[in-house]
């Protein structure tokens, strides 16, 4: 990424979801970007994660290429 000036990340479509007080998932779309907004790639991403003492913690990530701009045109189930 830094041999392609990427400077920063535009989330261009984002749900989160809780399961109950302990558990939900997150699923987004980045943009990762150089600094005159053009675009080095496009992911969609969906993470499980939990509760603990501290904090969040991510459980399991799967992410993949697209040139989708929805959610609801990735995952079957957003």
């Amino acid at each position: 990424m830094q041999a392609q000036q990427y400077t920063h990340t535009v989330a261009l479509d984002r749900h989160v979801k809780g399961y109950n007080s302990n558990a939900g998932s997150i699923d987004v779309i980045w943009s990762r970007r150089r600094e005159d907004e053009t675009e080095i790639e496009r992911r969609a991403v969906h993470f499980d994660i939990h509760r603990i003492g501290q904090g969040w913690r991510v459980v399991t990530v799967a992410g993949t290429l697209t040139d989708r701009t929805s959610l609801s045109e990735i995952w079957e189930t957003v």
